[in-house]
């Protein structure tokens, strides 16, 4: 199981399975955002990552 988490606008589905996609909806306003993904497995335990981007314009 993957969980997306962010600073600024919303990952859609916030949890994933597998390969299963989640899309980031950046926010309206320009500016450096944090993404955090968990990684969650019961057999072997938790990791996660995190990275700041930084969002530069809105696509229509």
């Amino acid at each position: 199981m993957v969980n997306w988490y962010t600073t600024g606008g919303l990952f859609e589905p916030f949890r994933s399975f597998g390969a299963d996609p989640s899309e980031l909806t950046a926010p309206d306003e320009p500016g450096a955002i944090t993404l955090f993904v968990v990684l969650r497995n019961p057999d072997e335990g938790v990791a996660w990552y995190t990275t700041t981007v930084s969002v530069t314009e809105a696509t229509p």
